[in-house]
């Protein structure tokens, strides 16, 4: 659709419009798991949307921008 997306984003299943979900990754995401509002990232990533997220967080499934809720840091 001519809009950047930086390793994962959104396409509309029934219209194939892209949606705003565009979160940024560092590196590849190999896994995805819808579950409510919430996307979790599974991959060799370090960090989402310049926050630390080693190899797994969740993303709000409407923006892409990360949660608080799910963090793998320390």
């Amino acid at each position: 659709g001519g809009q950047p997306r930086t390793r994962a984003g959104g396409v509309s299943l029934t219209s194939g419009a892209v949606l705003p979900f565009a979160p940024v990754l560092d590196q590849p995401v190999f896994e995805l798991a819808a579950a409510g509002d919430t996307v979790y990232l599974a991959g060799n990533f370090l960090t989402v949307n310049g926050q630390p997220r080693q190899m797994a967080a969740a993303v709000d499934a409407a923006t892409g921008t990360t949660t608080r809720a799910f963090t793998t840091d320390g």
